[in-house]
């Protein structure tokens, strides 16, 4: 026998639980993505949870994001308890943000995970009560719906084998009553199972009309938060992307960088409220160093000291181009210029352009908790920067009080590693002192190794501290020595008045605001 149930047959079987069109190979590739990201794992087991229909709502996100051209399905392909994922989609789909998000995701499997766990980390508050409730009721339904049809099966096969037996001890003369009991058994469940069928069927098309009322109804709603969610998962793409270029990467090693790797280095970020702070001023502070830096080996090359042979256009002299105005002789300018005989002025720089290594030493007392932190952290990493450009050794001490051991980081010819940069800009102590003997101590040793010698201290604090005069005096002849300077910043200090820092700083520099104006200041001073 077969069950009256046409259209919701295998219902499973026949309908996608996605919205977006994807193979095999496209669901495959998302698993092994999913497998590498603890993230995405996680959100899915909770968000499932919460709503039985979550996990392919999130295959639908990341589809939506990384395929060249997503292509939504109709609805009479979805199931029913799934097809409120295709409006989200949509709507998601025509926003504007959307658009300038998948500038970042498609074809890219990292930026479509990080937008992916933003979006649809969001989905459950994004989608209303009574549209889960409903989802759910569905999704229930399909599940009885599907056991029915298992069990229909099951008897069509029974009933098949009962009558084929029947059918054999007739031939062979045997009695056949206990056979026709069973199939008489057999008929009865199955006329019950198909009863209980269409009884779900009538439901579900109850069920399916007024969520897709309910869908419609809240539209305008889900549009508003989807576009909301949707800008604040384009500023969280922006923010990794940025991240993973700043901290202790080469230019497009990120590029090349394994997925895997990525996420692993994007969770730091995601991990920490204060990496994340700190994240969008160092950017700001590296552009700073690096344009100061520009601006150094510009002027360094704009002094004149002599007139040599070359073909240097941009400082030939400006007699050699009156020749240019005589025919005869512009082929002689033609000539020369050819053969690198025309006369420039040869340039030189007053002052070396990346001299030595760098030492930072960052105060780390409870006082510097907060912006303050942040701002002599983005400092010292800014100066990181110069120093893995320019291949010179760079060391930063973070220093407490003076009786607390301090934490010295050494990057040596500017070999810069994530975990190296990471430390530096995580670290801090919050402690309840400060002194300044110790770390100095510490960055005097530093330059009496070789790889530290001529070294620039910039010494960061937002505090006055005692130092005796005997190590006032012994420092100061170390530095002249040693051949080095110190540049003490004073962060957020109401006075402009130094006392102890001036005592070993051969430059004081005020920070009353907590910008990048005077952070110029202190890597022009590098």
């Amino acid at each position: 026998m077969k069950a009256n149930s046409e259209k919701y047959q295998n219902l499973r079987k026949e309908k996608h639980a996605t919205s977006v069109v994807c193979d095999a190979y496209d669901r495959k590739a998302y698993d092994k993505l999913k497998g590498q990201a603890q993230k995405l794992q996680e959100l899915e087991e909770s968000g499932s949870r919460e709503l039985p229909t979550f996990s392919p709502l999130m295959q639908d996100v990341y589809s939506s994001l990384y395929k060249f051209a997503p292509e939504l399905r109709k609805n009479g392909e979805i199931l029913p308890s799934h097809r409120f994922h295709r409006s989200m989609i949509e709507q998601l789909m025509k926003t504007s943000e959307f658009k300038e998000l998948r500038t970042y995701t498609k074809l890219d499997e990292f930026n479509s995970a990080m937008a992916t766990l933003s979006l649809a980390g969001q989905t459950l508050a994004l989608v209303p009560k009574e549209i889960q409730d409903k989802a759910k009721e569905i999704n229930n339904l399909e599940d009885q719906i599907e056991s029915l049809e298992d069990q229909i099966e099951g008897l069509g096969n029974l009933l098949s084998q009962a009558n084929g037996q029947i059918a054999k001890a007739k031939a062979s003369g045997q009695g056949t009553k206990s056979l026709e009991v069973k199939v008489s058994d057999l008929e009865t469940q199955a006329l019950e199972a198909e009863m209980s069928l269409e009884e779900a069927k009538q439901k579900l098309e109850t069920l399916e009309q007024a969520l897709e009322e309910e869908v419609e109804s809240k539209t305008p709603e889900i549009r508003g938060a989807i576009r909301q969610a949707t800008k604040e998962a384009l500023e969280e793409v922006k923010e990794t992307s940025e991240f993973l270029e700043q901290w202790g990467n080469d230019a497009g090693s990120v590029q090349n960088m394994p997925v895997e790797e990525k996420i692993r280095r994007a969770s730091v970020l995601q991990n920490s409220d204060k990496m994340r702070q700190l994240a969008r001023l160092v950017g700001k502070f590296k552009r700073l160093a690096m344009s100061t830096q520009r601006t150094k080996i510009k002027k360094a090359s704009t002094e004149v000291y002599d007139v040599v042979r070359g073909s240097d256009l941009d400082r030939v002299l400006p007699t050699e181009f009156d020749n240019l105005a005589h025919p005869l002789m512009k082929l002689d300018f033609y000539k020369r210029y050819v053969e690198g005989n025309l006369l420039i002025y040869e340039k030189k720089g007053k002052e070396k352009v990346g001299k030595g290594p760098i030492i930072v030493c960052c105060d780390n007392s409870g006082s510097m908790e907060g912006p303050k932190e942040f701002w002599s952290k983005a400092v010292a990493l800014a100066l990181l920067e110069i120093a893995k450009l320019q291949k010179r050794n760079f060391a930063c001490i973070h220093f407490g009080a003076e009786k607390t051991p301090t934490k010295c980081i050494e990057v040596p010819n500017g070999k810069v590693s994530f975990e190296k940069a990471v430390e530096i800009g995580s670290y801090f102590l919050n402690d309840s002192g400060t002194g300044f003997m110790r770390p100095l101590n510490e960055a005097t040793s530093l330059i009496e190794k070789q790889e530290f010698k001529k070294a620039d201290i910039v010494f960061i604090t937002d505090g006055e501290c005692p130092v005796s005069d005997e190590f006032l005096r012994n420092f100061k002849e170390t530095k002249k020595v040693k051949a080095f300077k110190v540049i003490s910043i004073l962060v957020d200090m109401g006075s402009t008045t130094p006392t102890t820092v001036a005592e070993f700083s051969d430059d004081v520099q005020f920070v009353s605001e907590l910008s990048g104006a005077e952070a110029g200041e202190i890597f022009a001073c590098i």
